[in-house]
């Protein structure tokens, strides 16, 4: 996977796991534990000659549980719902990761002893065995996921992200942000709110709204009115709208012809219209509280997000076609691997 795939990967799964861990529904559930976690272990696929089982992935997601939420670690039910959501992408993330490895093991790509160690250490800390322990794996399995995961970084770089790198110019990151002023132009945003009035008698109405307009110049706010306004007639209804924010791209031709007219902090003349429901006449009254012009960021301020962008794009066409090559050349079929498994197959269960 590209750093970017493998970001968006890791964001699932911590987003997943964080829910989870906040949701208030699913706290008074971890508090009452299942008496067992089943694990049916079973042979899942078989990459450049290695076998990957049930076990593999479980444990594979054990380490990114105990790193990321280790509260939750110990949990039967966090985990059994962890790993029933999110085994079949961490299953392919370990192919992906075995197809790699073939590539770097005929480019001759090794990873020093020491780096690894190295790594190890910032990972788990130095007193590491007893975390081994609790997660049923041991220091070797361990040191070989740390080492498996550098391969597939310098690979990355290697096929990947040097390529993408290569792929985007200053001109291009130019032609984005022309684009991009196209797509986001300069444009007059309003905050605002509307007083309606409306009443069966188009004449209640007319005097409703009439002396609203007075109250108004008397320097009585619009909330105020609404409330004096609801208690001064039985046949007319009066709502004051929440302050509403918006911009030329969203705001109806009715509202934008009123609100153009208007200096800031400022009401307009009451407004008829027919109502399409009932055919009855509503007054509206707007009240525009602010007008700003909506700035369109500068090349300058842009350049680094554009860039960063099209590198993700150009990345993630690499990446797709490295793996579809590395899936050609050694025959594997991702799709015929999952045919083999049960459509209703579950690896995980609670008891």
């Amino acid at each position: 996977m590209t750093i970017m795939k493998i970001t968006a990967f890791l964001l699932t799964s911590v987003c997943y796991l964080g829910s989870l861990s906040a949701n208030p529904e699913v706290q008074p559930m971890l508090q009452q534990e299942p008496e067992e976690l089943i694990v049916y272990n079973r042979i899942l696929g078989k990459v450049n000659n290695k076998t990957i089982s049930v076990m593999d992935v479980m444990k594979k997601m054990d380490l990114f549980l105990q790193k990321n939420y280790p509260h939750l670690a110990n949990s039967k039910l966090a985990r059994y719902q962890f790993y029933s959501a999110q085994w079949r992408d961490y299953l392919t993330q370990i192919i992906d990761t075995e197809l790699m490895i073939a590539d770097a093991e005929k480019l001759e790509v090794k990873i020093a002893e020491a780096e690894v160690r190295e790594e190890m250490l910032n990972r788990f800390g130095p007193n590491m065995m007893p975390l081994f322990d609790t997660l049923g794996i041991s220091y070797e399995e361990a040191k070989q996921m740390i080492h498996d995961e550098m391969i597939v970084q310098r690979m990355m770089w290697f096929r990947v992200n040097s390529k993408a790198l290569s792929t985007v110019n200053s001109k291009d990151v130019k032609e984005a942000y022309k684009e991009f002023c196209a797509k986001n132009p300069e444009m007059q945003e309003w905050q605002y709110q509307v007083l309606s009035i409306r009443s069966a008698d188009k004449l209640v109405g007319e005097a409703l709204a009439a002396r609203a307009c007075e109250l108004l110049h008397g320097s009585l706010d619009l909330t105020t009115l609404s409330e004096q306004l609801k208690t001064t007639s039985e046949t007319a209804t009066v709502s004051l709208s929440p302050d509403m924010q918006t911009d030329e791209k969203h705001i109806s031709a009715s509202h934008k012809e009123v609100l153009m007219s208007l200096e800031e902090n400022s009401y307009s003349q009451p407004i008829a219209a027919t109502s399409r429901a009932d055919n009855s006449t509503v007054y509206r009254i707007f009240h525009l509280k602010k007008q700003t012009k909506k700035q369109v960021p500068t090349f300058e301020k842009m350049a680094e997000q554009i860039k960063e962008q099209l590198l993700q794009s150009a990345a993630g066409k690499e990446n797709t076609q490295y793996i579809a090559k590395l899936r050609a050349r050694l025959g594997y079929d991702e799709k015929y691997m999952m045919q083999q498994l049960p459509s209703d197959f579950q690896p995980f269960a609670l008891k």
